[in-house]
């Protein structure tokens, strides 16, 4: 148990465990999943022909010509193929507001698409279960659970959660 107040800071990759995209396979996604120039032929992916529709979207939600954002998701894809993180890119393109709307989009379209697939789910799969679907013990989440409840009555498991603060850099639901 926890007994005083406790602060966690939450790397971005925490949730790797889960089947979340860590910083280098969101990068990775980010530039196949915008190679247009595959767009209709036999090596476009899904993730492509998909994000390609969100694009057409974006152009129309934000009044622009599709070439000018499809140039911005070049510019993204780019800049991805260096960075070190979706962040830090974004952060190098706060000038472009294109860029950072595409990038936006690519983050919720892959971290959505991990979140259907993780190991996490939104509700557990048996009443009084976790959940959670694997070698649950092994996951940091629970055992960091184990560490706030043990020797704590259920009666005061809120008193014990309010004693923790969580700074979390992820961009995931997990925590």
């Amino acid at each position: 148990m926890l007994r005083t107040r406790t602060t966690l800071v939450v790397g971005a990759g925490a949730s790797a465990e889960l089947q979340f995209p860590s910083n280098a396979e969101l990068l990775a996604r980010i530039i196949q999943g915008f190679d247009f120039k595959r767009a209709g032929s036999e090596s476009s992916t899904r993730d492509g022909q998909l994000l390609l529709r969100n694009v057409y979207k974006l152009a129309e939600r934000l009044n622009k010509p599709v070439e000018e954002v499809a140039a911005a998701t070049e510019r993204l894809r780019n800049a991805c193929r260096l960075g070190r993180s979706i962040d830090t890119v974004l952060e190098q393109y706060d000038h472009d507001p294109l860029v950072l709307a595409c990038g936006k989009l690519a983050i919720a379209y892959f971290i959505g698409q991990a979140e259907s697939r993780s190991s996490l789910k939104d509700a557990p799969r048996v009443e009084g279960e976790l959940p959670l679907q694997g070698k649950v013990a092994e996951y940091w989440i629970y055992q960091l659970g184990q560490l706030i409840t043990s020797g704590v009555p259920r009666s005061r498991i809120g008193n014990a959660l309010e004693q923790i603060t969580i700074i979390n850099f992820n961009y995931d639901r997990s925590v």
